[in-house]
């Protein structure tokens, strides 16, 4: 109830956003409806986007992958603009601790399906989001194991960018 008031009453950019971020962050059932007022009052403006972009990749929830990949079909949203692609995938590589590093790799799998992706459309936004995949020794030998696995696929591409390659290799 607090939260949906912050949001209604709020008379800047700033409360809005942080009523949003509590109900993301601690997944309150007004979390969707403030995501979808929100989108339909800012999609035409991308930068403002561009918060709503950081919440859904630093969405706490179990199937926030699924989140994502919807999230990257809003119209609002392109892997050719560096921004929108920063703040939704970069967040959730960067934000999202618990779920980018997932026991089960999906995570990783993910961060490697979109770097390929963004190897052709955009190499050098692929350079600056691989970061979190190159401090692989921070982690168990599981996650480690996975990790490389991704930079593997990365370095056996026949048409690696020179952002990446120097990365990666």
């Amino acid at each position: 109830t607090l939260v949906q008031a912050q949001y209604a009453q709020a008379n800047n950019m700033t409360d809005t956003i942080a009523a949003m971020s509590a109900a993301n962050q601690a997944q309150l059932e007004c979390r969707e409806a403030l995501m979808a007022d929100y989108s339909n009052k800012w999609k035409h403006d991308g930068l403002v986007m561009d918060k709503w972009f950081a919440l859904q990749g630093s969405n706490p929830a179990v199937n926030v992958l699924d989140v994502i990949k919807q999230t990257m079909q809003h119209e609002a949203f392109s892997l050719k603009n560096p921004n929108r692609t920063r703040s939704l995938v970069g967040s959730f590589l960067n934000m999202n601790p618990v779920h980018f590093h997932a026991a089960d790799g999906s995570g990783y799998r993910f961060a490697g399906e979109i770097l390929r992706e963004l190897n052709s459309v955009n190499p050098q936004v692929a350079s600056r989001l691989i970061d979190p995949l190159l401090k692989l020794g921070k982690y168990d030998q599981q996650r480690q194991i996975l990790i490389k696995a991704e930079l593997e696929q990365l370095k056996a591409m026949d048409n690696l960018a020179k952002d990446l390659f120097e990365k990666v290799s």
